[in-house]
């Protein structure tokens, strides 16, 4: 069995941080947005992303409070709002 600890330890920092934004020039943006922004970059830019359609993400998932693994599939269909 594995130990919770460093999740705990983790969940206890992450929800006693305090909120916070960051700021481009004058004008102060959400961390959500600036990070969103900066993950579409890495991985092909706005443009790119913006003609795909269809995702298909599969993941194989470790839950602590699962005796195996297991794999989550994940289907999305852009191709309509």
């Amino acid at each position: 069995m594995r130990s919770r600890r460093p999740l705990a330890i983790l969940t206890l920092v992450l929800g006693l941080a305090p909120p916070f934004s960051f700021a481009f020039g004058s004008k102060a943006v959400d961390p959500g947005s600036a990070l969103a922004e900066k993950l579409l970059a890495v991985m092909g830019g706005r443009d790119a992303w913006s003609r795909v359609t269809y995702v298909h993400v599969e993941a194989i998932h470790d839950d602590l409070d699962l005796p195996e693994p297991f794999v989550n599939r994940i289907w999305n269909d852009f191709s309509e709002p």
